[in-house]
Order: structure tokens, then C-alpha cells, then sequence
């Protein structure tokens, strides 16, 4: 029995057990994994582990894979220098390449660990190198600019410096106590060479500022550059207000931090949860001020670390404490609005950093990978929050204050004047499901107005909505939070063999004589449903070409006519029970556009769904997994089918 068949059974016995104590019938109760339950819980929460043990020389188990994909959403991926750069140019990103392409194929963000530490972080050839500070310098950029331009566009988050402060975090003078040496010994090579940098308020060390600078300049205002710390998750954490600080002074001087790190390892002692930094029990209330805080600043934190581990010998009691805690933890985090992530410092005790017998058995699934308590109270305590979704789970002012008015683009974002997006809900477009939307959808798209923002909502529409010129980006608030939908029983739209579109990007001069290219167009971010009694609708008619083609059905019908690109990896993924048909096209896979180890990606992958690939020219091929089955091969003929 593999390990999601175990998992599965687990579940379906512990909610017979549950059942039988509520009076509720247990066949009603079916697995549900944690991703799919937070996002009823919260759909913008992001829930994922550090991915040890999916590394290609570990994979021993094809099971974790599958328990990755179905229960997290996010993936950290280590990028320690020490074992990714064992000397000025031979970086090894073997792991790191395939972890990314996992995470890309099944839908996950992708947050790096990290990008600069102290000493233990640091290869010896480099802590004792002899290094100048210029020569450290130009160093450390080689390496940020290496690893964010070989993912760029790929990765969502990054921890740009880990573990900056000591001690309190703060001196008696109110100066902040930087680590200078590591906690097992070793000079802090980056803080004693690079010395310090004085700001207009403020003093830090310049690796410190230097690092984010960088990662800003080459990763763009798209990635996450963030600040991680331990011992830093409540007010009575040795560095809880010091490291809180810290971003608000970096922020205050104009260093791009874009939001806080807090770790979050805890023990097992006497029968309480301790922290790991003070080793006293953790105070929930101070873990709930310090991130209430947070929301105060406008810093977004994120729990990037969290395990609980337990001493040798853990009894049944040991482990159900343990589960009650995990499940305590998640829900103070989902509660908390500062709080944009949840992660486990790995997901399975087998490969946890801790598996010593001292600190060990810290995880999710047991050494066995079989689901612990810590896992399965999660879910139970998931499953009791999803009925009040519906509601806002963060707490609401006291009935005596009003509630403060929301700041301009609080509906979801806020893009700046000079963005060059436009608000559909500026231009008449109202979203509430029952009012029909097409014409100010359609003033949207007309114009100059090449990026359109759909705010939360269901929009309802009676016509296609078309865009036509080049570089048209289309951007919702999240599949579960914007939706386009068409009226039931809608005109035009119930002969099937006449199909029309909901959305249709088409550029008109293609057929014309004309150069029609229609290049960099994108819909992100939002779903399209058909409605009912529209036989003949389809959601989507894409027109694809040239470069940086790159669609993912991960539900619903979809279409694409005239598929022609250049780009390197996967070009359509079909998931989630998805349909999509392409039609006609041609593929460029000699272009120089393979992969960094020399590589030719599939051009196509079909996971769990159906997926029809007809008339492509080219070198093309497909990847397809049916029945829990991975086989690959070419579309030869340029016919491929693979129903679901």
C-alpha cells in the first residue's frame, strides 16, 4: 500500500471516529487534503513545507511527491551556498532545477532559502578565503545575480539574508546586536569584511543592505525579497520587537524588504509547547500581539520554519499534544491578516534536520511516511473553519468603533497611476454576479488600455469579450476570488456546432496579409465559467505565438487556435480534470531554447485530465500521467489525445 492510500485510509478512519462521536454518518466524510481545506478557509493563504526529501538522489518514494502536490501550495527550496556553489563559478543546481520544474509543474510557488547567512551558510573556500571587501562585494552580486537570472520569473519569494541579529536583537543603547560570529563558532565573514553602512537614521551592515539591493535590481518588483530570523514569533521572543523593528528602519531608509521571516521551531517539554529560542512556554497572546503588530506596520509576515519537535523516546501522548499544537499554530497564523504563509521545515520525519533522537520526530508524517496526529489535526481543525469562511476570519473591530474605511484598492490590489493597468470597476463594471458586465468589460478593453485588473467578484457577461492588439495582460484576484461568467441560457451561445467564446484574444489582421503577431498576451489569475444551457460556448479562444508561450488549464474547456512559439519548457499544461484542445500551430525546438543541462523540455503535459493536440509542426512532445502512470513520448504526426 503506497503511502497516499495509507494516508487516504487514515483519514477515512479518523473521520469514522469522528463521526461515531458527533452522531454524523461516516460515509459522508470523504479525505480532504490541506490545501484544498485552507482555501476555504482563507483563499489568498499560502501552505507549504521546506522540500527535503524530493530532491532527485532522495526521491526514494515517488508517495511524497504525490502528498506534496495534493496538500501544500508553496515549496521552499534550499539555495545554501555552501551546497550550491562550491567555488567562485561552480554553482550545482542540479537539485534546485528539478524541485522548480516539480513545483511549476504542479501549480506551487516557489519560496528560496537562503540567498546569504553567517558563517554556516558559507563555504569554507569563501569564510576563509581572504577575501577584500570589493572582491566579497562583487562576489556576493555574482552569486544573487546568477541564481535570480537563472529563475527569473519563476520563483515568488526569496529569504535575501537569513539570521542577521543575536542575542536580544537589541543592545541597552538601543543599537541592534548583530551576529558577528555564527552560534556554533566561526566568523561572520560578510559582516567583518563589508563593514557597515550608515543610512540617514540608521546603521546596518552593509552586506545586509547591499543584498537586497541586489536582489531588488535583478529579481524585479515581482519577487518577494524577504528577512528571516529565529526567535522572533512573539513579544516575549528574545528578538519578537527588535526584528519587527529592524524592517521598519530598512523600510524607513529605503532598503527594498518586502516582508519579515519568523521561523517559528518549537519543542515539546513537560508536556507544553516551548519555544525554541527561550525555551519557556509559548504564549499564544504574545504569538497573537506580535503578529496583530505587523498588520499595524503594513508588514507581511510569513512562518517559514515551523516544527515541533519532541525528546527520545516520544510516547502516543507525546504525539497527540504534538498534533493539538500544529493545529493550534495554523490557526493563529490563519487568523493573523500580517500572515501571507505557512511553512513546515520539511514535511516527513525521515528526512527532518532534527532526526537525532534528541529533537527529533518534529514533522507531519512519521519516519514510515505514514500521517502522525500532527497532520491529522490539521485537517480535523481545517475542516471545523471551512463552514465560517464565508465570513471574514480575521477578527472584526468591537461594535462601539467603527470600522476604519478601506484604502484605495483594499478590494485585493492597488496598482499605481502610472502602472499602465485600468480597474474594470472604474469603468462601470460592478461584479456582484447578477448585473450584466459586458459593456464595461468591453470599454475596458478598448482604447489604449493594454493591462485590465479584474478585482474579487463574479462578473457577468452576455457577449465575447475580445481584445485584440498585442501585449494585452488580463489580471484577476485568484481563480477562487474573480470569476467571468456567462448568463444562463445565453443567446448565440447553445449550438455546439457553432462555437463561441467567452473571452477570445484574437489578433484581427492575422489572415489579413498583414504581419499578425500577438505576442505576450496573458490571462492570470482568475477562472471563466460557461454557464448553463450554453452548449456551444467555450471560455477561452487563444491566439498563441512566438515567445513566451505558456498556458495552464486547470479546469473548465479550453481552446487555442494557431499555437506557434519559440520557448523553452512546457507550453500547455492541462490539469485538475481540464479539457483543451490546440489546434493547428508550429513549434520551434532548435532554436537554442533548451534547458541549462542541454535538455529538450515536453512541450505538452497532461496530468490526470484530457488534453487533444492536432496538425502541430515541429519537434513537440508530451508528458502524461493517467491513473497515477508518468510516460512521455513524441506527438508524432502532430496528433496527440489523451483523455482523462
Amino acid at each position: 500500500m503506497n503511502l497516499i492510500a495509507i494516508f487516504g485510509l487514515a483519514l477515512a478512519i479518523e473521520a469514522a471516529s469522528l463521526a461515531a462521536e458527533i452522531g454524523t454518518p461516516a460515509a459522508s466524510a470523504t479525505p480532504e487534503f490541506l490545501a484544498a481545506l485552507t482555501r476555504k478557509v482563507r483563499p489568498d493563504f499560502l501552505l507549504g513545507s521546506f522540500a527535503s526529501g524530493l530532491e532527485p538522489n532522495r526521491r526514494e518514494d515517488p508517495s511524497l511527491a504525490d502528498f506534496f502536490r495534493r496538500n501544500f501550495n508553496i515549496m521552499t527550496v534550499g539555495i545554501y551556498m555552501t551546497g550550491t556553489q562550491r567555488g567562485r563559478d561552480a554553482f550545482n543546481f542540479e537539485n534546485t532545477d528539478a524541485l522548480i520544474q516539480f513545483a511549476e509543474r504542479n501549480h506551487l510557488q516557489v519560496y528560496l532559502h537562503p540567498m546569504i547567512g553567517g558563517s554556516e551558510y558559507t563555504p569554507k573556500w569563501v569564510n576563509e578565503g581572504g577575501f577584500s571587501a570589493e572582491a566579497l562585494h562583487r562576489l556576493m552580486r555574482e552569486r544573487i545575480t546568477t541564481i535570480l537570472t537563472r529563475y527569473q520569473g519563476r520563483i515568488h519569494y526569496v529569504d535575501v539574508v537569513n539570521e542577521s541579529l543575536t542575542g536580544k536583537g537589541r543592545k541597552p543603547d538601543g543599537q541592534f546586536e548583530w551576529q558577528e560570529r555564527a552560534y556554533r563558532g566561526g566568523a561572520h565573514v560578510w559582516f567583518q569584511t563589508l563593514g557597515m553602512y550608515q543610512g540617514k537614521k540608521h546603521q546596518f551592515p552593509r552586506y545586509l543592505v547591499e543584498a537586497f539591493r541586489i536582489a531588488r535590481e535583478v529579481g524585479g518588483p515581482g519577487l518577494k525579497l524577504i528577512l528571516n530570523e529565529w526567535g522572533n514569533e512573539t513579544t516575549k521572543s528574545p528578538r519578537g520587537h527588535a526584528f519587527l523593528a529592524l524592517i521598519q528602519a530598512l523600510k524607513e531608509e529605503g532598503i527594498p524588504v518586502d516582508g519579515a521571516g519568523l521561523q517559528l521551531h518549537c519543542r515539546l517539554k513537560d508536556g507544553q509547547l516551548h519555544g525554541w529560542a527561550n525555551n519557556q512556554p509559548f504564549d499564544f497572546d504574545a504569538f497573537d500581539a506580535m503578529l496583530k503588530l505587523y498588520a499595524q506596520a503594513g508588514i507581511e509576515a510569513h512562518i517559514t520554519e515551523f516544527d515541533i519537535h519532541l525528546g527520545a523516546n516520544p510516547t502516543s501522548q507525546d504525539f497527540e499534544l504534538q498534533g493539538k499544537y500544529y493545529a493550534e499554530i495554523l490557526r493563529h497564523a490563519l487568523q493573523a491578516p500580517a500572515v501571507k504563509s505557512f511553512k513546515t521545515w520539511g514535511f516527513t520525519d525521515r528526512h527532518s534536520w532534527k532526526a537525532d533522537g534528541i529533537d527529533g520526530h518534529p514533522l507531519l508524517l512519521d519516519e514510515n511516511l505514514q500521517p502522525k496526529p500532527a497532520y491529522l489535526r490539521q485537517v480535523e481543525m481545517l475542516r471545523s473553519l471551512a463552514p465560517e469562511a464565508s465570513k471574514s476570519i480575521a477578527p472584526s473591530p468591537p461594535a462601539s468603533q467603527p470600522a476604519p474605511a478601506p484604502p484605495k484598492g483594499a478590494d485585493s490590489v492597488f496598482w499605481p497611476e502610472d502602472s499602465g493597468y485600468v480597474n474594470v470597476k472604474t469603468l462601470g463594471a460592478v461584479g456582484d454576479g447578477k448585473t450584466d458586465d459586458t459593456l464595461a468589460i468591453q470599454r475596458a478593453y478598448a482604447g489604449k488600455n493594454r493591462a485590465v485588473y479584474f478585482p474579487p467578484g463574479t462578473y457577468l457577461v452576455s457577449d465575447t469579450i475580445t481584445a485584440t492588439p498585442k501585449r494585452y495582460f488580463i489580471q484577476g484576484a485568484g481563480p477562487g476570488r474573480t470569476v467571468i461568467r456567462l448568463k444562463d441560457h445565453c443567446p448565440g451561445f447553445d449550438d455546439p456546432s457553432r462555437p463561441k467564446a467567452v473571452l477570445q484574444y484574437w489578433d484581427q489582421r492575422f489572415g489579413t496579409g498583414s504581419n499578425g503577431q500577438g505576442f505576450r498576451n496573458s490571462y492570470g489569475d482568475l477562472a471563466v465559467e460557461i454557464g448553463v444551457g450554453n452548449r456551444g460556448a467555450i471560455g477561452i479562444l487563444y491566439f498563441l505565438h512566438n515567445l513566451g508561450t505558456h498556458v495552464r488549464c486547470t479546469g473548465g474547456l479550453f481552446w487555442v487556435l494557431g499555437l506557434k512559439t519559440e520557448k523553452a519548457g512546457a507550453i500547455v499544461e492541462v490539469t485538475g480534470g481540464g479539457q483543451a484542445e490546440i489546434l493547428g500551430g508550429y513549434i520551434y525546438r532548435n532554436r537554442g531554447r533548451n534547458l541549462p543541462d542541454g535538455t529538450t523540455p515536453n512541450a505538452f503535459i497532461n496530468f490526470e485530465a484530457s488534453l487533444s493536440v492536432c496538425g502541430i509542426a515541429g519537434d513537440s512532445s508530451v508528458e502524461e500521467t493517467r491513473g497515477g502512470q508518468n510516460r512521455t513520448g513524441s506527438i508524432g504526426g502532430g496528433l496527440y489525445v489523451g483523455r482523462k
